[in-house]
């Protein structure tokens, strides 16, 4: 009666269990809420990325996350699962072959979420990690036979231990001097190993451990101790993704400790077969025994019943067979026919094999079926696809996709993908294989591979700077050049902002170029190959800036849409500044094309303007000396005399800044010189303004007239003095400077060597940029009309010119003004305080005969008056031919030549050339307004040379007549 009743009290338990069960399901509204705990920005970023975000499990580690029957399961997809309903979204699963390829992937952001991993510093570079949502212990496993419990310094005496691969327990058992202990890569084999005996104790992860003794039921291993190390497993998100990390770490923390334990109790069962068995056991042994008893007594009551039915139950068996042999010769022709190779192996061989297979081998079914399948397989992948059969037979968990090489008969290699499910074939444990060619697939993967080498060889070693941005300017690529160019690593540059890359006017540059490119692509007029070139300037490490080329370009989807940015920079900076120093160059060039055009005018109209003033100044002079000085034309002459002589200042400070002017250098010590000087600069500058002298110490000589340096002080001195406002400092300063040519102090224009540096600074008003380019133009001046020439700077300018120096001037408004002074060093005479003196006064006069050669007449007149004055014996001559005539006819002794050094027919030199034959002990003495090149380079007298600038007074004729006179004459023609 119980028998007959009991199929309908089964069915009237599933009638009201089956509605009962999925009441949950419809118990939540169509569209649930959104999670409450999470912040609306964190919402709103999972809207956008719901069924985005990528997972990916690991395949092989049972039982917190590994495939069974072609799908993921274990403790991780259970929180998965949980945390979908907490969130109402969907994670999007990515199948990868193992765990080294979940890492590799998640470095380069090809998945979003690791649910299985432990804290490394190695994976902390790249990924952000959860609080860990389950702590595994470690444990020993005994068999039952030994009943002590074990700790692990207990291991030292025992042999027979293994521990599960892994790198922190292995180092745990060396810490503690377990060094017999060997690793493990298959659980299940250790612990098969363990329950025949063949080792002794296992040490490793318990919720492995229980999976592998529940599945292959071992039942007589226990655990008899715990280790003191815990696998400590979260949840990691990439690391650009902090936002997917708090929502991870929030959504665990609304996981309940009942919801937590659930899903432990159902993948680690501590109490499963083969460790405890407390009472619950026995209670559970007695219990099935009284029920067997009972059945006993229930089956005997009924056999005669049951044998009525047999005959009818015979009857449905043999439809039922039938039936069955119809249902598998369906399946054979599916399986014959299918396009995939179906193979079945056992014991190392194939027990059956498909049509497909046959084919594709080449090989005849019969030799498929009695040869070893490794033989069929490429020598390199035969221990590994054995290797996988194995465990697949003895029921642990291999690979259950991979691929290998098979070897037709016609020796070519194909590349085979495999699934492989472990069956019982004739009551024995098999395989169950599917095979497909992915040859094409394998050949497309390494040439894309082998393309991306080379692709990634070329980006991370060229010299140029690859950079990829997305449409929002956030860095996606930078290659490792980027360390060379701006000094940071490509993880620094990754989170840079264009305001940390950028000067501000570079980055204003860069965003009005990317909205103009953006327009051109909202037109849809463009050519989208076309490329855009920037010059940036970008900040590097160290605070500095270099300038850098950019070649811009759109990144385009298949549709031809923008989706990105290339950039490839490159560093010109060393071309920037080139091109800056040769715009500087090219400036200072027409400057000075400029005041060599002013020099030139000035030189040319120098020598008759002097010409005049001599006479101006000569018969001025010769009419005060007639009148007495209480006569009243007496002071309109020497007013006349003064302009005249003010004219002469003026033509000799034009040649100065000409360069033509007449000098006689000489080799001197600047530091005397300067020091000799202080007590003249400090009168001219007053008392208010403090003069600071810092001369350095063992200066080098250098080589000009004193003459010039007293023009050069007094004239900045004076520049220093007017721009400073009431009390103030000047400070005049020496050094030594050695500029080489690759050194970028250097100032533009100036040559490499050894150069002698006199700086005069004040910290007065200062000038803007516009004045200073200005300085040294003649006649160029800040001062109210009427209260400077202009000239002062220009004459400070062509001295040093004159003495192959340089001049460079540095100043800002409100910061005052300095001037560098560089002069070659010279060391190639003694060091004279000055020149040497004639030994001779002023109104020397003489009696020796002079021969006078000049070609204006009235200054011809005028000289041979003041000659007379003197009481020499005069020759005048008004040209070179009349000159020679003169010596060559005068019977008596001529002991000077004064002659003028530019004439029409013959310059000063080449007369004198000329008559040296005809008087050889006469002397010369050259007189010019300026002197061009006939007697001087440059202006630049030669030793012995006697020279008389005009315009002159008669004090000066004489002096200069003596001097002339006194000089000897092997001197005097080594001069000429």
């Amino acid at each position: 009666m119980a028998i007959k009743n009991f199929p309908r009290f089964f069915a009237l338990i599933l009638l009201i269990g089956i509605p009962l069960s999925v009441i949950p399901v419809f118990s939540f509204p169509a569209h649930a809420a959104e999670p409450d705990f999470l912040s609306p920005a964190e919402r709103q970023w999972l809207r956008e990325h719901d069924g985005t975000i990528r997972v990916a499990p690991d395949p092989y580690y049972p039982p917190v996350e590994f495939i069974q029957d072609d799908r993921y399961i274990g403790i991780a997809l259970d929180y998965l699962k949980l945390i979908e309903k907490k969130l109402h979204i969907r994670f999007q699963i990515v199948r990868l072959d193992s765990f080294e390829e979940i890492l590799e992937k998640a470095e380069t952001r090809e998945i979003d979420l690791v649910s299985t991993i432990m804290q490394t510093p190695d994976r902390a570079r790249y990924l952000l990690f959860t609080p860990p949502y389950i702590t595994i212990p470690n444990v020993l496993v005994t068999r039952n036979e030994n009943q002590a419990h074990i700790e692990i310094k207990d291991l030292e005496d025992i042999t027979g231990v293994v521990y599960q691969g892994g790198y922190t327990i292995g180092a745990i058992l060396k810490e503690h001097g377990i060094l017999h202990a060997r690793p493990v890569t298959d659980p299940a084999s250790a612990l098969k190993d363990l329950s025949k005996g063949r080792v002794n104790v296992m040490v490793g992860n318990l919720a492995v451990i229980s999976h592998y003794v529940s599945r292959m039921n071992l039942a007589n291993l226990r655990v008899a101790g715990y280790c003191e190390f815990e696998d400590a497993i979260s949840f990691a998100s990439r690391s650009d993704w902090p936002i997917l990390n708090r929502i991870m770490e929030k959504t665990l923390g609304e996981i309940s400790p009942e919801e937590r334990t659930r899903i432990e109790n159902k993948w680690i069962r501590l109490e499963s077969p083969g460790f405890h068995l407390d009472r619950r056991f026995w209670f559970g042994f007695f219990g099935v025994l009284g029920v067997f008893l009972s059945l006993v007594a229930f089956f005997y009551a009924v056999n005669r019943a049951l044998k009525k039915q047999v005959a009818a139950k015979t009857l449905t068996l043999q439809q039922s067979e039938e039936a069955l042999r119809r249902s598998e010769e369906k399946y054979r022709l599916l399986v014959e026919n299918a396009n995939e190779i179906i193979l079945v192996a056992q014991d190392g061989r194939l027990v059956f094999v498909n049509i497909r297979a046959v084919k594709f081998s080449g090989y005849p079914e019969t030799e498929l079926l009695n040869r070893p399948f490794v033989e069929f397989i490429h020598p390199d992948d035969r221990q590994m696809v054995a290797q996988y059969h194995k465990q697949r037979s003895e029921g642990s968990a291999p690979r259950a996709r991979y691929t290998f090489r098979f070897i037709r008969i016609d020796g070519c290699e194909r590349w085979m993908e495999i699934s492989s499910v472990r069956i019982d074939w004739e009551n024995r444990p098999a395989t169950l294989n599917f095979l497909s060619d992915v040859t094409d697939r394998k050949l497309t993967e390494a040439a894309l591979k082998k393309s991306e080498r080379q692709y990634r060889l070329i980006a991370e070693n060229t010299a140029d700077v690859i950079i990829v941005l997305d449409l929002a300017l956030r860095f996606t690529y930078v290659s490792p050049s980027i360390e060379r160019l701006r000094g940071f690593t490509v993880e620094e540059s990754m989170k840079q902002s264009l305001d940390q890359i950028l000067t501000p006017e570079s980055k204003r540059i860069a965003l009005e170029a990317f909205a103009a490119e953006q327009a051109l692509e909202v037109a849809g007029t463009a050519d989208p190959n076309r490329s855009r070139i920037l010059e940036l300037e970008e900040y590097r490490k160290d605070g500095s800036t270099i300038w850098a080329e950019m070649v811009l370009s759109f990144l385009r989807d298949r549709e031809g849409k923008p989706n990105g940015i290339l950039t490839i920079a490159r560093d010109i900076t060393e071309r920037k500044r080139a091109e800056a120093e040769r715009e500087s160059l090219e400036s200072q060039f027409r400057q000075a094309q400029k005041m060599e055009a002013v020099g030139q005018l000035a030189g040319g109209v120098a020598h008759d303007f002097n010409n005049m003033l001599s006479i101006i100044n000569g018969y001025a002079e010769l009419a005060l000396e007639s009148l007495d000085a209480s006569d009243p034309l007496h002071d309109n002459l020497r007013e006349i005399m003064n302009a005249g002589l003010r004219s002469a200042d003026l033509v000799r400070q034009l040649l100065a800044f000409a360069r033509k002017q007449t000098i006689c250098p000489i080799q001197m010590d600047l530091n005397e010189t300067v020091s000799s000087m202080l007590k003249m600069l400090k009168r001219l500058i007053g008392e208010d303004i403090e003069l600071i002298w810092e001369p350095a110490a063992d200066l080098w000589p250098v080589k000009m007239d004193p003459s010039q340096l007293d023009q050069i002080l007094a004239n900045l001195m004076v520049n220093a003095r007017d721009a400073v406002s009431g009390i103030g400092r000047i400070v005049i300063k020496t050094d030594k400077i050695v500029f080489e040519k690759t050194d970028r102090t250097r100032p533009p224009g100036l040559t490499p060597g050894e150069f002698v540096m006199l700086s005069v600074s004040d910290n007065g008003c200062g000038m803007e940029k516009k004045t200073l380019n200005r300085l040294f133009e003649p006649f160029f001046t800040t001062k109210p009309q009427g209260q400077g020439t202009g000239l002062g700077l220009a004459t400070v300018y062509g001295i040093v010119k004159q003495n192959n120096g340089y001049i460079y001037a540095d100043s800002e408004p409100g910061n005052g003004t300095t001037f560098r002074l560089y002069l070659p060093r010279r060391e190639d005479g003694e060091i004279r305080a000055d020149q040497e003196a004639s030994g001779y006064s002023k109104m020397a006069a003489g009696t020796e005969t002079v021969l006078v050669v000049e070609d204006n007449a009235e200054l011809l007149e005028l000289t041979e008056k003041l000659l007379k004055r003197l009481g020499y014996n005069v020759l005048a001559a008004g040209n070179p031919n009349e000159a020679i005539r003169l010596a060559t006819d005068y019977t008596g002794e001529i002991q000077l030549l004064l002659t003028d050094v530019i004439m029409p027919e013959m310059n000063g030199r080449d007369l004198r050339e000329v008559l040296a034959p005809l008087r050889p002990e006469m002397k010369v003495l050259f007189m010019s307004g300026y002197t061009a090149n006939a007697i001087a380079h440059h202006g630049v007298l030669g030793d012995g040379i006697c020279f008389l600038q005009k315009p002159f007074t008669r004090d000066e004729l004489a002096g200069k007549l003596r001097e002339a006179l006194s000089c000897p004459t092997k001197q005097r023609l080594e001069g000429i």
